[in-house]
């Protein structure tokens, strides 16, 4: 699939969180080239799709596992134009 994308010319990623849960957003996202069984959420997953897509500068890593980071460092910067996301009910 890499390789399909890489030679469509087009800005690509393909993120890979290996394990999802419903949790809050907490914009504490880490990526890495290693993969790792932790959590993240779905809300953390869609929060990074729309920095990455907001973001005209090219990142290095295309592929990344994503998973949650530290909450003393979020990988991208908590400020994106999108709407928040509503907060979910447990």
């Amino acid at each position: 699939m890499e390789e399909e994308l890489a030679a469509s010319g087009l800005d690509w990623y393909a993120l890979r969180p290996v394990k999802l849960t419903d949790g809050q957003l907490t914009r504490h996202v880490q990526a890495s080239d290693r993969v790792t069984v932790k959590a993240i959420s779905r809300a953390d997953v869609a929060w990074r799709i729309l920095t990455l897509a907001e973001d005209p500068a090219p990142h290095t890593q295309r592929t990344p596992v994503i998973t949650t980071g530290s909450a003393a460092a979020p990988v991208m910067p908590a400020k994106t134009s999108a709407a928040p996301l509503p907060a979910q009910n447990e």
